[in-house]
């Protein structure tokens, strides 16, 4: 079946934030092309007109599989904790203190590639991220030593990292800012499902054939969605920004130069709303770095779950991830359309419910309390990633914006130190105490990202009117008088 797609641009909306839409037009198809092509094709014309309105859904479709499949590993890894750390001889604190130095290793090695994203091509960079954690997941299934173990996991953690700066990236260059919000929920849908299969498969297969057998497994389909990526064109950054600037079409598709290291850090740390972002971050990494470890040990301890089991328990909360999305994708296009700073104080609101989340898991003596507050902490993770997201993709500069993706993912590294001592904390007072521990980061986290809310607007009418300014000097430059 042919699928013709028609785009129109409509008049300008009245919020400042708005850019131009687009609307679609779908056509019947031939008959002879067979049964199962049609279905295809009209599945696609579907989910065209539904998720991204008339905007090819290709990418969309790419990057999310790209996004599940890394949840895989990451997810089996969490789920095997327990049989990991039996294997190696490590304690609680060992292997929360292993999943510190992992993630460290790779948002260091993070940063050159978010650099290299500003000024590469970002769909080979996804690719290569993703060939790259495929790889370390065999490894991370063969390692016969805790010090190949490490590397194996730095490794996959490495690939894993240009997922944040190159995804969301090309997302925000592939969609207009007015759909975004549809966008950043179903990539983030991808989380749920890899994170929902991901134990389900880790757990069963671990049973059957022993914990390292699923990392070696889960190579496969990555190596399908690497083959898909590379099919994928570079869109031109900060097009759609320069657009709702109202910058003529050639001023919207020349890029603007890429700033150097240093100078994209000072210009990043001029946008106030990415300030106050950062301040908020280390106190929700020390939450969200390692949960899914330390979820699958304290099933195993205090109600004695078994591999498969724990993989139930952590695959039956995602259908919650699913509900967060679908209440947070209209909910974020609602905030974003009316104001976005409505959406960062959204987010404060949010931190005091999971703080009391981790407060209820440190009392209660039922398997299903703790099943319905790692539940209600997963739809309201899902709630806030639509809009968080969409609001960062419009304030951050469009030629700095996979350094600043990076640069806020640097920050969670004073969260990081937190975890060998919540691991301490959990092996000598008990895992209870450690989840109680973790309610006060969360309220402060909350209260940081909903200061951000004074600046968001200026910061985002500030970053247009600049992309269009420079992209227009650029092209001065270059075009032959």
């Amino acid at each position: 079946m042919r699928v013709l797609i028609r785009r129109w641009s409509v008049g300008a909306v009245h919020y400042p934030w708005a850019s131009l839409g687009t609307s679609t037009a779908v056509e019947p198809i031939n008959a002879e092309t067979g049964w199962l092509r049609s279905l295809w094709a009209r599945i696609t014309a579907r989910l065209t007109l539904g998720i991204t309105e008339g905007q090819p859904i290709f990418p969309l479709v790419v990057l999310f599989g790209l996004n599940a499949v890394d949840e895989l590993d990451k997810t089996a890894f969490n789920v095997l904790a327990p049989e990991i750390r039996r294997s190696f001889g490590l304690g609680i604190s060992g292997i929360l203190g292993l999943v510190a130095v992992i993630e460290l290793v790779a948002i260091l090695l993070g940063l050159p590639l978010a650099y290299w994203a500003d000024r590469r091509s970002r769909v080979r960079l996804a690719a290569g991220g993703a060939t790259l954690w495929g790889s370390f997941s065999l490894a991370t299934g063969l390692a016969p030593s805790v010090g190949v173990l490490a590397a194996s996991r730095a490794g996959a953690g490495m690939g894993r990292s240009v997922v944040t700066p190159t995804h969301f990236s090309l997302l925000a260059d592939y969609y207009p800012p007015e759909i975004r919000p549809k966008v950043y929920g179903t990539h983030r849908a991808a989380n749920s499902v890899g994170q929902f299969v991901g134990p389900i498969l880790a757990g069963a297969l671990a049973l059957w054939l022993g914990w390292r057998a699923p990392f070696v497994l889960f190579v496969v389909p990555t190596i399908v969605l690497v083959v898909l990526a590379m099919r994928l064109h570079e869109p031109a950054r900060g097009g759609h920004e320069r657009r709702a600037a109202g910058a003529a079409e050639a001023v919207c598709q020349t890029e603007e130069e890429p700033p150097g290291f240093v100078e994209g850090f000072r210009m990043l740390w001029r946008i106030r709303t990415l300030r106050r972002i950062w301040y908020a971050l280390p106190f929700a990494a020390a939450v969200i770095v390692g949960l899914g470890s330390l979820f699958a040990i304290f099933y195993e301890q205090e109600f004695g779950l078994n591999s498969a089991q724990r993989g139930f328990a952590a695959a039956v909360t995602e259908p919650a991830q699913i509900l967060g999305l679908v209440l947070g994708i209209p909910l974020a296009n609602r905030l974003l359309k009316r104001d976005p700073s409505l959406v960062l104080r959204f987010v404060a609101l949010v931190g005091v419910v999971l703080a009391a989340c981790f407060a209820t898991l440190s009392v209660t003596p039922y398997l299903a309390v703790v099943l319905a507050m790692n539940m209600v902490i997963a739809a309201s993770a899902a709630v806030l990633s639509p809009g968080v997201y969409s609001v960062l993709s419009l304030a951050l500069p469009p030629r700095a914006r996979s350094l600043g993706f990076a640069f806020s993912a640097l920050w969670i590294l004073p969260g990081l130190a937190l975890y060998p001592l919540i691991g301490h904390v959990a092996d000598t007072e008990g895992i209870r105490t450690a989840f109680f521990g973790l309610s006060a980061p969360l309220l402060l986290a909350g209260f940081l990202l909903s200061t951000a809310s004074r600046f968001v607007n200026d910061d985002i009418l500030r970053a247009r009117a600049a992309a269009r300014v420079s992209a227009e000097e650029r092209l001065a430059e270059t075009t032959p008088f």
